[in-house]
């Protein structure tokens, strides 16, 4: 996950390819001496919360959001995006109507 924060600013679609990547990994069964478990729980959920928005990804991007607060459910910058996240997708699905 380390590899994100690299290019978080600098290339978002990329950043974006690698959280998406990484969401969608199962969390290691039998390889755990080196996994980081906020890592997996909090981080990759964070950052495809973050890279979502800017790709478009509205529904991808809340549930994210939503993985990420489970693991930290008071961070304020995460309540934040899941306001904006749920107005968007809220918006999006009266538009459809």
């Amino acid at each position: 996950m380390h590899i994100t924060d690299h290019y978080w600013l600098d290339n978002i679609p990329l950043c974006y390819l690698y959280a998406n990547h990484a969401c969608k990994a199962s969390y290691p069964s039998n390889d755990l001496l080196f996994v980081e478990k906020a890592l997996d729980n909090y981080a990759r959920f964070e950052i495809l919360s973050r890279c979502a928005w800017h790709m478009g990804k509205f529904q991808q991007g809340l549930k994210a959001t939503e993985q990420a607060l489970q693991a930290q459910p008071d961070t304020p910058h995460l309540l934040n995006n899941l306001k904006l996240y749920r107005e968007k997708v809220g918006m999006d699905y009266t538009q459809l109507a």
